[in-house]
């Protein structure tokens, strides 16, 4: 069906269907983003790119889906985000937060300075803000919680 007829046949429902269907439709994304982040950590765990002739997994991604490297780089983020911080991703998978904000939080997570602290500490309060807070909010809590792991890193150093 193209577009104009999904259109059509949404013009047809009423405004409490419409709703449910994105709620629906909102969840069904995040579930296959947690299904094709599974694929690319079991990629990368088994070095499918190598036996398709890719030099990563990277490389092998864009070759398979056409999607841009700036596409590859999130979607590699948030498998490696997935993979490890189980608590986010069972609020992600659960529909609690956001595709935004799993995706914040795997940027925090491929921070240098940041990333291993992220795996250490207990992320309630990271959750919780993600969960409960527009954003943007969400999004300079995370910052700046980012901040403060780059000053106590270089101080530890």
């Amino acid at each position: 069906m193209d577009f104009a007829g999904h259109v059509e046949r949404v013009m047809e429902l009423d405004n409490d269907a419409i709703t449910a269907e994105l709620r629906h439709l909102e969840l069904d994304e995040r579930a296959l983003n947690v299904r094709r982040s599974a694929l690319l950590a079991a990629a990368e765990a088994k070095n499918v790119a190598a036996d398709d002739g890719h030099a990563s997994t990277m490389g092998w991604l864009i070759a398979h889906t056409n999607c841009s490297r700036r596409d590859a780089i999130q979607a590699r983020q948030l498998a490696t985000m997935l993979n490890h911080l189980h608590d986010v991703a069972a609020e992600y998978s659960a529909g609690t937060i956001g595709t935004g904000q799993a995706g914040r939080f795997a940027l925090a997570l491929a921070q240098r300075s940041s990333g291993p602290l992220l795996m250490q500490i207990d992320r309630t309060a990271l959750i919780t803000s993600a969960q409960h807070h527009r954003y943007e909010d969400f999004a300079t809590t995370i910052a700046r919680w980012e901040a403060l792991a780059d000053i106590d890193t270089k101080q530890q150093t």
